[in-house]
Protein backbone atom coordinates (compact mmCIF):
# COMPACT_ATOMS: atom_id res chain seq x y z
CA UNK A 1 0.00 0.00 0.00
CA UNK A 2 1.40 3.38 -0.95
CA UNK A 3 1.87 5.72 1.98
CA UNK A 4 0.38 9.20 1.83
CA UNK A 5 2.69 12.12 1.23
CA UNK A 6 4.26 13.41 4.44
CA UNK A 7 6.15 16.56 5.27
CA UNK A 8 9.95 16.45 5.17
CA UNK A 9 10.07 17.18 8.89
CA UNK A 10 7.92 14.13 9.65
CA UNK A 11 10.07 12.05 7.32
CA UNK A 12 13.16 13.10 9.26
CA UNK A 13 11.49 12.28 12.56
CA UNK A 14 10.58 8.79 11.36
CA UNK A 15 14.13 8.34 10.09
CA UNK A 16 15.40 9.23 13.55
CA UNK A 17 13.13 6.66 15.14
CA UNK A 18 14.45 3.97 12.83
CA UNK A 19 18.10 4.90 13.13
CA UNK A 20 18.27 5.57 16.85
CA UNK A 21 16.68 2.39 18.20
CA UNK A 22 19.39 0.45 20.08
CA UNK A 23 19.05 -3.05 18.68
CA UNK A 24 22.09 -4.69 20.24
CA UNK A 25 25.21 -3.54 22.02
CA UNK A 26 28.45 -3.36 20.09
CA UNK A 27 32.05 -4.45 20.44
CA UNK A 28 35.30 -3.31 18.92
CA UNK A 29 38.53 -5.18 18.61
CA UNK A 30 41.46 -2.95 19.58
CA UNK A 31 44.79 -3.45 17.86
CA UNK A 32 46.75 -3.07 21.10
CA UNK A 33 46.87 -0.97 24.24
CA UNK A 34 48.91 1.76 22.56
CA UNK A 35 46.21 2.22 19.94
CA UNK A 36 43.80 3.22 22.71
CA UNK A 37 45.76 6.46 23.22
CA UNK A 38 46.57 7.16 19.58
CA UNK A 39 45.74 10.45 17.92
CA UNK A 40 44.74 10.48 14.26
CA UNK A 41 43.84 13.37 11.99
CA UNK A 42 41.60 13.93 9.00
CA UNK A 43 41.85 16.78 6.51
CA UNK A 44 38.70 18.83 6.07
CA UNK A 45 37.22 21.45 3.78
CA UNK A 46 34.03 23.00 5.12
CA UNK A 47 31.46 25.65 4.27
CA UNK A 48 30.24 25.88 7.86
CA UNK A 49 30.33 28.95 10.09
CA UNK A 50 32.71 29.29 13.03
CA UNK A 51 30.65 29.42 16.23
CA UNK A 52 33.27 30.79 18.61
CA UNK A 53 32.66 27.86 20.96
CA UNK A 54 35.98 26.60 22.41
CA UNK A 55 34.71 22.99 22.45
CA UNK A 56 36.10 21.23 19.33
CA UNK A 57 32.82 19.35 18.98
CA UNK A 58 31.05 22.68 18.40
CA UNK A 59 33.78 24.62 16.57
CA UNK A 60 31.73 24.71 13.37
CA UNK A 61 27.98 25.24 13.19
CA UNK A 62 25.25 24.63 10.65
CA UNK A 63 25.13 28.02 8.94
CA UNK A 64 26.51 28.78 5.47
CA UNK A 65 29.88 30.48 5.28
CA UNK A 66 33.02 30.76 3.17
CA UNK A 67 35.30 27.79 2.55
CA UNK A 68 37.71 26.90 5.36
CA UNK A 69 40.36 24.18 5.58
CA UNK A 70 42.29 22.35 8.24
CA UNK A 71 42.49 19.12 10.19
CA UNK A 72 40.37 17.49 12.88
CA UNK A 73 42.19 15.25 15.37
CA UNK A 74 40.71 12.37 17.36
CA UNK A 75 41.75 10.21 20.27
CA UNK A 76 40.66 6.76 19.27
CA UNK A 77 39.64 3.88 21.46
CA UNK A 78 39.77 1.77 18.32
CA UNK A 79 38.99 2.25 14.65
CA UNK A 80 38.76 -1.43 13.89
CA UNK A 81 35.54 -2.51 12.21
CA UNK A 82 32.71 -3.32 14.58
CA UNK A 83 32.19 -6.99 15.33
CA UNK A 84 28.62 -8.24 15.74
CA UNK A 85 27.57 -9.79 19.02
CA UNK A 86 24.54 -11.56 17.59
CA UNK A 87 24.13 -14.30 15.01
CA UNK A 88 22.15 -12.04 12.67
CA UNK A 89 24.89 -9.40 12.72
CA UNK A 90 22.88 -6.56 14.26
CA UNK A 91 24.66 -4.10 16.53
CA UNK A 92 23.85 -0.70 17.93
CA UNK A 93 26.03 1.99 16.35
CA UNK A 94 26.57 4.96 18.69
CA UNK A 95 26.57 8.44 17.20
CA UNK A 96 30.24 8.98 18.06
CA UNK A 97 32.90 6.31 18.34
CA UNK A 98 35.81 8.66 18.97
CA UNK A 99 36.65 11.80 20.93
CA UNK A 100 37.28 14.92 18.86
CA UNK A 101 40.30 16.51 20.55
CA UNK A 102 41.05 19.49 18.34
CA UNK A 103 40.10 21.30 15.16
CA UNK A 104 42.86 23.32 13.52
CA UNK A 105 42.48 25.76 10.65
CA UNK A 106 45.18 26.61 8.09
CA UNK A 107 45.35 28.86 5.07
CA UNK A 108 44.80 27.62 1.54
CA UNK A 109 48.45 27.23 0.59
CA UNK A 110 49.39 25.33 3.76
CA UNK A 111 46.43 22.98 3.40
CA UNK A 112 47.27 21.83 -0.11
CA UNK A 113 50.98 21.61 0.65
CA UNK A 114 50.36 19.36 3.64
CA UNK A 115 47.91 17.19 1.71
CA UNK A 116 50.54 16.66 -0.97
CA UNK A 117 53.08 15.72 1.68
CA UNK A 118 50.78 13.24 3.41
CA UNK A 119 49.53 11.66 0.17
CA UNK A 120 53.12 10.81 -0.81
CA UNK A 121 52.28 10.51 -4.47
CA UNK A 122 49.14 8.42 -3.93
CA UNK A 123 45.67 9.54 -5.00
CA UNK A 124 43.82 11.53 -2.32
CA UNK A 125 40.16 10.77 -1.68
CA UNK A 126 37.42 13.36 -1.32
CA UNK A 127 34.68 12.17 1.06
CA UNK A 128 31.15 13.66 1.31
CA UNK A 129 28.80 12.91 4.19
CA UNK A 130 25.01 12.75 4.15
CA UNK A 131 21.96 14.28 5.87
CA UNK A 132 21.66 14.94 9.61
CA UNK A 133 25.43 15.15 10.12
CA UNK A 134 27.12 17.72 12.31
CA UNK A 135 30.74 18.69 11.69
CA UNK A 136 31.95 16.54 14.59
CA UNK A 137 29.93 13.58 13.40
CA UNK A 138 31.22 14.07 9.83
CA UNK A 139 34.83 14.07 11.07
CA UNK A 140 34.09 10.95 13.10
CA UNK A 141 32.73 9.11 10.07
CA UNK A 142 35.60 10.29 7.89
CA UNK A 143 38.16 9.11 10.44
CA UNK A 144 36.54 5.67 10.59
CA UNK A 145 36.41 5.38 6.81
CA UNK A 146 40.04 6.51 6.51
CA UNK A 147 41.22 3.95 9.06
CA UNK A 148 39.14 1.05 7.74
CA UNK A 149 40.61 1.49 4.26
CA UNK A 150 44.14 2.36 5.42
CA UNK A 151 44.07 5.63 3.51
CA UNK A 152 46.93 7.02 5.62
CA UNK A 153 45.74 10.62 5.97
CA UNK A 154 45.02 11.17 2.31
CA UNK A 155 41.27 11.47 2.84
CA UNK A 156 39.74 14.95 2.59
CA UNK A 157 36.34 15.46 4.20
CA UNK A 158 34.07 17.95 2.46
CA UNK A 159 31.56 19.01 5.12
CA UNK A 160 28.64 21.00 3.74
CA UNK A 161 26.46 22.79 6.33
CA UNK A 162 24.06 20.02 7.30
CA UNK A 163 22.13 21.00 10.42
CA UNK A 164 22.78 17.71 12.17
CA UNK A 165 19.17 17.98 13.34
CA UNK A 166 16.58 15.26 13.01
CA UNK A 167 13.74 17.43 11.74
CA UNK A 168 15.67 19.53 9.22
CA UNK A 169 15.78 17.34 6.13
CA UNK A 170 14.29 20.05 3.90
CA UNK A 171 16.79 22.62 5.16
CA UNK A 172 19.62 20.14 4.59
CA UNK A 173 18.43 19.70 1.01
CA UNK A 174 18.56 23.48 0.51
CA UNK A 175 22.03 23.77 2.06
CA UNK A 176 23.26 20.93 -0.12
CA UNK A 177 22.12 22.68 -3.31
CA UNK A 178 23.77 25.89 -2.09
CA UNK A 179 27.01 23.93 -1.63
CA UNK A 180 27.15 22.61 -5.19
CA UNK A 181 28.98 25.57 -6.74
CA UNK A 182 31.74 25.58 -4.07
CA UNK A 183 32.01 21.80 -4.46
CA UNK A 184 32.50 22.23 -8.18
CA UNK A 185 35.37 24.65 -7.48
CA UNK A 186 36.92 22.16 -5.05
CA UNK A 187 36.81 19.47 -7.72
CA UNK A 188 38.60 21.80 -10.14
CA UNK A 189 41.21 22.57 -7.47
CA UNK A 190 41.77 18.82 -6.97
CA UNK A 191 42.41 18.52 -10.70
CA UNK A 192 44.76 21.48 -10.56
CA UNK A 193 46.71 20.01 -7.64
CA UNK A 194 46.75 16.31 -8.55
CA UNK A 195 46.09 16.25 -12.27
CA UNK A 196 43.19 14.92 -14.31
CA UNK A 197 42.21 11.50 -12.96
CA UNK A 198 44.49 12.04 -9.97
CA UNK A 199 41.98 11.65 -7.13
CA UNK A 200 38.99 9.55 -6.02
CA UNK A 201 35.58 10.52 -4.63
CA UNK A 202 33.30 8.69 -2.18
CA UNK A 203 29.91 10.33 -1.59
CA UNK A 204 27.29 9.02 0.82
CA UNK A 205 23.51 9.48 0.93
CA UNK A 206 22.41 13.09 0.38
CA UNK A 207 26.03 14.06 -0.21
CA UNK A 208 25.97 11.89 -3.32
CA UNK A 209 23.20 14.10 -4.70
CA UNK A 210 25.42 17.15 -4.30
CA UNK A 211 28.24 15.35 -6.09
CA UNK A 212 25.92 14.48 -8.98
CA UNK A 213 24.88 18.12 -9.39
CA UNK A 214 28.52 19.28 -9.27
CA UNK A 215 29.51 16.73 -11.91
CA UNK A 216 26.66 17.81 -14.17
CA UNK A 217 27.89 21.39 -13.97
CA UNK A 218 31.44 20.23 -14.69
CA UNK A 219 30.19 18.22 -17.67
CA UNK A 220 28.74 21.41 -19.14
CA UNK A 221 32.23 22.91 -19.26
CA UNK A 222 33.25 20.41 -22.01
CA UNK A 223 36.77 19.65 -20.84
CA UNK A 224 39.31 18.42 -23.37
CA UNK A 225 41.26 16.41 -20.79
CA UNK A 226 39.17 13.70 -19.17
CA UNK A 227 38.54 11.85 -16.93
CA UNK A 228 38.71 14.53 -14.24
CA UNK A 229 38.71 11.97 -11.43
CA UNK A 230 39.60 8.32 -11.11
CA UNK A 231 37.09 6.37 -8.98
CA UNK A 232 33.64 7.79 -8.23
CA UNK A 233 31.89 5.76 -5.51
CA UNK A 234 28.29 6.48 -4.53
CA UNK A 235 27.19 4.68 -1.36
CA UNK A 236 23.50 4.59 -0.40
CA UNK A 237 22.85 7.64 -2.61
CA UNK A 238 19.67 9.57 -1.81
CA UNK A 239 19.09 10.53 -5.45
CA UNK A 240 16.04 10.13 -7.66
CA UNK A 241 17.09 7.15 -9.82
CA UNK A 242 15.31 8.56 -12.88
CA UNK A 243 17.10 11.90 -12.58
CA UNK A 244 20.46 10.15 -12.22
CA UNK A 245 19.77 8.13 -15.36
CA UNK A 246 19.00 11.32 -17.30
CA UNK A 247 22.44 12.72 -16.48
CA UNK A 248 24.45 9.48 -16.50
CA UNK A 249 25.62 9.86 -20.09
CA UNK A 250 26.88 13.36 -19.29
CA UNK A 251 28.91 12.42 -16.21
CA UNK A 252 30.30 9.08 -17.41
CA UNK A 253 33.31 10.66 -19.18
CA UNK A 254 34.29 12.58 -16.05
CA UNK A 255 35.31 9.48 -14.05
CA UNK A 256 37.49 6.56 -15.06
CA UNK A 257 35.08 4.28 -13.20
CA UNK A 258 31.76 4.77 -11.38
CA UNK A 259 30.64 2.36 -8.65
CA UNK A 260 27.19 2.35 -7.09
CA UNK A 261 26.54 0.57 -3.77
CA UNK A 262 22.89 -0.31 -3.12
CA UNK A 263 20.81 -2.27 -0.64
CA UNK A 264 17.26 -3.50 -0.12
CA UNK A 265 17.78 -3.12 3.65
CA UNK A 266 18.20 0.67 3.63
CA UNK A 267 15.29 2.02 5.69
CA UNK A 268 16.02 5.75 5.38
CA UNK A 269 16.08 5.43 1.59
CA UNK A 270 12.80 3.49 1.68
CA UNK A 271 11.24 6.42 3.53
CA UNK A 272 12.84 8.89 1.14
CA UNK A 273 11.22 7.01 -1.73
CA UNK A 274 7.80 7.43 -0.13
CA UNK A 275 8.37 11.13 0.49
CA UNK A 276 9.69 11.89 -3.00
CA UNK A 277 7.50 9.44 -4.86
CA UNK A 278 10.26 7.74 -6.87
CA UNK A 279 12.91 5.03 -6.26
CA UNK A 280 16.19 6.18 -4.78
CA UNK A 281 19.43 5.34 -6.54
CA UNK A 282 20.76 3.57 -3.45
CA UNK A 283 17.91 1.05 -3.36
CA UNK A 284 18.08 -2.36 -5.00
CA UNK A 285 15.43 -2.93 -7.65
CA UNK A 286 14.43 -2.96 -11.31
CA UNK A 287 14.98 0.81 -11.63
CA UNK A 288 18.72 0.02 -11.88
CA UNK A 289 18.53 -2.26 -14.91
CA UNK A 290 19.27 0.41 -17.53
CA UNK A 291 22.22 2.00 -15.71
CA UNK A 292 24.80 1.24 -18.38
CA UNK A 293 28.44 2.07 -17.88
CA UNK A 294 28.63 1.80 -14.08
CA UNK A 295 29.42 -1.02 -11.67
CA UNK A 296 26.45 -1.75 -9.38
CA UNK A 297 27.28 -3.52 -6.12
CA UNK A 298 24.37 -4.90 -4.08
CA UNK A 299 25.13 -5.30 -0.37
CA UNK A 300 21.74 -6.73 0.62
CA UNK A 301 22.99 -10.27 1.24
CA UNK A 302 25.46 -9.28 3.94
CA UNK A 303 22.67 -8.07 6.22
CA UNK A 304 22.87 -5.00 8.45
CA UNK A 305 24.95 -3.87 11.41
CA UNK A 306 22.44 -1.27 12.58
CA UNK A 307 18.70 -0.90 12.31
CA UNK A 308 18.90 1.76 9.60
CA UNK A 309 20.99 -0.30 7.18
CA UNK A 310 22.29 3.01 5.81
CA UNK A 311 25.94 3.17 6.94
CA UNK A 312 27.24 -0.13 5.63
CA UNK A 313 30.26 1.56 4.04
CA UNK A 314 31.48 2.36 7.57
CA UNK A 315 30.42 -0.59 9.67
CA UNK A 316 30.54 -3.73 7.55
CA UNK A 317 33.84 -5.53 7.04
CA UNK A 318 32.72 -7.22 3.79
CA UNK A 319 31.96 -3.85 2.23
CA UNK A 320 35.19 -2.32 3.53
CA UNK A 321 37.21 -5.17 2.00
CA UNK A 322 35.54 -4.61 -1.35
CA UNK A 323 36.14 -0.86 -1.21
CA UNK A 324 39.77 -1.49 -0.31
CA UNK A 325 40.25 -3.59 -3.44
CA UNK A 326 38.60 -0.90 -5.53
CA UNK A 327 40.14 2.27 -4.09
CA UNK A 328 43.57 1.09 -2.99
CA UNK A 329 44.30 -1.57 -5.59
CA UNK A 330 42.22 -0.36 -8.52
CA UNK A 331 40.62 -3.76 -9.11
CA UNK A 332 37.37 -3.60 -11.05
CA UNK A 333 34.28 -5.57 -10.08
CA UNK A 334 34.75 -8.52 -12.42
CA UNK A 335 38.13 -9.26 -10.80
CA UNK A 336 37.30 -8.69 -7.12
CA UNK A 337 37.13 -11.85 -5.02
CA UNK A 338 34.69 -10.15 -2.65
CA UNK A 339 31.97 -10.12 -5.33
CA UNK A 340 29.74 -12.58 -7.14
CA UNK A 341 27.49 -12.02 -10.14
CA UNK A 342 23.95 -10.99 -9.21
CA UNK A 343 20.91 -12.68 -10.73
CA UNK A 344 19.44 -9.24 -11.38
CA UNK A 345 22.59 -8.10 -13.17
CA UNK A 346 25.58 -6.33 -11.75
CA UNK A 347 27.33 -7.66 -8.65
CA UNK A 348 26.64 -8.53 -5.04
CA UNK A 349 28.88 -8.65 -1.98
CA UNK A 350 29.53 -12.25 -0.99
CA UNK A 351 28.33 -13.47 2.38
CA UNK A 352 30.99 -14.55 4.84
CA UNK A 353 30.55 -18.27 4.17
CA UNK A 354 30.97 -17.64 0.41
CA UNK A 355 34.07 -15.53 0.88
CA UNK A 356 35.94 -18.22 2.82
Amino acid sequence: MKLPAIAPALYALISLMLVAIPVFSYATEPDNEKADQELRSVFYLTLRNITGDPDPEDRFGDERDSLRAGQCTFSLASLRLLKPLSENGLVFIPEHLNQLESVSEVDDSAFWSELHRQARGLRPLLYLHGYNTSFAKACDQAALFQANLNLDRRLVLFSWPSDGAFLNYARDEADLVWSVAPLERIMLRMVEEFGAGGFDVVAHSLGARGMLFALVQLANRHYDVIPLLNQLVLTAPDIDAGIFQQYLEDILPLAANISLYVSANDRPLALSREVHGYPRLGQSGPHLKDMEGIEIIDVTDVGVRSFSGHLYHLYHDNVAQDLDLLLNQGIYADQRETLAASKEGGWRIKQEDEAQ
